[in-house]
């Protein structure tokens, strides 16, 4: 168990539409994301199930910086090469 370091919610959508992500960081692990997306049977609370992870091992030295909008997820991070920027398309379900 990893406690959650950051929520990253959307920037222009609510996250009811658009889901959020949680960061978890480990020094020696690097930083997982969960995106997170309200529950189809949930018609009036706020219920959110697990839709999918993105395993970040490559930036284990410092705390990648992360931005979503609703539509893209889009980390910038490095390692002992360099910089790193990844860019995801996020689908809705």
């Amino acid at each position: 168990k990893r406690k959650v370091n950051q929520m990253i919610l959307p920037r222009h959508l609510s996250i009811e539409k658009a889901g959020f992500f949680a960061l978890q960081y480990h020094r020696n692990e690097g930083t997982t994301l969960s995106f997170w997306q309200k529950s189809p049977s949930s018609n009036y609370g706020y219920e959110f199930v697990l839709s999918s992870l993105v395993n970040l091992p490559l930036s284990t030295q410092r705390k990648p910086q992360v931005s979503y909008d609703g539509k893209r997820l889009i980390i910038f991070g490095q390692d002992h090469i360099g910089l790193i920027i990844l860019v995801y398309r996020v689908f809705s379900s």
